[in-house]
């Protein structure tokens, strides 16, 4: 037996509280929270129901945007003034003319081929707090005929939010034919176009080492090429950041894609043994391959390094010949031009006793005896 819903309970429909007699609220005027628009002034008629504490709420009046009220009298304006004008066509320029009863004088529209806009006032015009003049069209005064009454009314200028929807003025055709970078506040903007290599646009080159099988393998290289880093202290640390990346690379590709992979890395004044990383692929199908594989690479970068240290080394201890040789270099210098200089003052102080004998007086020399003659 199919099981049925229980019927539903109908809801017993809703009654006013505040009308005579309890009327439906669906045909009531309170069944809304607030007074409706045409229901506003109907006097609402007293509830001999309710108890006698119970005030009636006044109509509320809903609110009135002032913006829609400028906007709706500047339209009538705008309408009431075309209308004039056009039923005023008649000769340009007419002055005042005086009523023939003796009354005030009305002043006659003058049509002087302005535009409309120049009769309503610009929107950045001023508006006049001078009092309207009787009898005469002063310059803040418009003369507007509907219907065969002229009226005079002093020109309203609109609200800014009026204004601020007021279309823009176009540019003139000069500022049309301006270029761009020349039009004040506003700057040429220099767009970079990005170039992304490829194997037929390979202006970083290719790698080089890199091969496929016995052949090589040309790679477009996918960003430039820096100098190599000649401080040794900040190529290992570099070395050590950029191993942790690379590593990570490695496990995901070979991860991901499911590859055989094996990578490793030394730095030739490395103090630890290399890095190296096999995929998850390569240690589950060839295991004992792996560990030849690691085997020959730890003997090929165990001999590298030592290589290099000997080589440092060799270097070093010529460095130490060569600077011991310079020194006693210096030093047999330093010993010749002292022996030099000793040669010197010998030379000086030679010259100088030899020059001293040549220069006695000769009546000083002792005279020699005279022998007779036999």
């Amino acid at each position: 037996m199919i099981p049925t819903a229980a019927p539903k309970k109908k809801r017993a429909p809703r009654r006013c509280m505040r009308c005579p007699n309890r009327p439906l609220l669906s045909t009531c005027e309170h069944r809304f929270r607030k007074p409706r628009l045409e229901t506003t002034g109907v006097p609402s008629t007293p509830n001999t129901n309710v108890t006698s504490t119970a005030t009636t709420i006044p109509p509320i009046p809903p609110p009135i945007d002032p913006l829609l009220l400028e906007e709706e009298r500047l339209m009538r304006e705008t309408a009431l003034l075309r209308d004039g004008l056009m039923q005023s066509a008649g000769p340009a320029n007419i002055d005042e003319q005086p009523e023939e009863d003796g009354g005030t004088r009305t002043p006659s529209p003058r049509i002087d081929g302005q535009s409309q806009t120049q009769h309503m006032g610009s929107p950045g015009a001023p508006a006049s707090d001078e009092p309207q003049q009787e009898g005469g069209g002063g310059p803040h005064t418009q003369a507007r005929t509907v219907e065969g009454e002229t009226q005079t009314q002093p020109p309203r200028t609109p609200s800014p939010a009026v204004q601020s929807r007021s279309p823009s003025p176009t540019p003139s055709p000069a500022m049309q034919d301006e270029p761009q970078s020349q039009r004040p506040g506003k700057e040429a903007t220099r767009r970079v176009k990005r170039i992304q290599p490829s194997g037929v646009n390979h202006f970083h080159g290719f790698v080089e080492g890199a091969g496929r099988g016995s052949e090589e393998y040309r790679v477009y290289r996918v960003r430039e090429l820096k100098p190599p880093i000649t401080d040794e202290t900040k190529a290992t640390k570099d070395l050590e950041r950029w191993t942790i990346d690379l590593l990570s690379r490695c496990e995901a590709i070979s991860t991901r894609s499911g590859c055989w992979l094996y990578m490793a890395i030394q730095h030739p004044a490395a103090r630890t043994p290399f890095v190296h990383f096999m995929s998850r692929k390569l240690r589950r199908d060839a295991p004992e391959a792996c560990k030849l594989i690691h085997r020959e690479v730890r003997q090929t970068m165990n001999a590298l390094t030592r290589a290099h240290r000997r080589g440092r080394v060799e270097l070093e201890v010529e460095l130490e010949k060569t600077k011991d040789d310079l020194e006693s270099a210096q030093k047999r210098a330093e010993d010749a031009e002292r022996a030099l200089e000793a040669l010197k003052a010998k030379l000086a102080a030679s010259l100088q006793g030899s020059s001293q004998a040549t220069d006695f007086p000769q009546d000083t020399q002792p005279e020699q005896p005279v022998h007779p003659e036999e």
